[in-house]
């Protein structure tokens, strides 16, 4: 089943869903995390900063058959290794590039 078919029919089932979030920049290969990964319904793996996100997927991939759910900040945080994408847009952002600029950049990966 697609992520986006596992997101749609919890929701129809009015089912919660848990993510966990995983920082690349973060000692994620601590074996005080990965007994938590099977718990949630799908992993994101992404920051604000860093570029580690391709090592955190090679080292949680193992350990579940979670969905890995991308939550990239830049293009240096995309992966292909990821099994979906989650883009959202910093308002909070100091700049008006980091509104949309890096989802243009990732989407020409994709």
């Amino acid at each position: 089943m697609s992520v986006l078919s596992h997101i749609l029919t919890s929701k129809n089932q009015h089912h919660p869903l848990l993510a966990i979030l995983l920082d690349p920049d973060k000692n994620i290969d601590s074996p005080s995390i990965l007994p938590y990964l099977n718990e949630a319904d799908l992993i994101f793996v992404g920051g604000s900063t860093g570029s580690n996100t391709e090592a955190c997927i090679k080292s949680i991939r193992p350990y579940t058959t979670k969905s890995i759910v991308l939550f990239p900040g830049n293009i240096a945080q995309f992966s292909a290794n990821a099994d979906a994408l989650l883009f959202l847009s910093l308002l909070n952002a100091s700049t008006a590039d980091m509104l949309i600029t890096p989802h243009i950049e990732i989407a020409k990966h994709v």
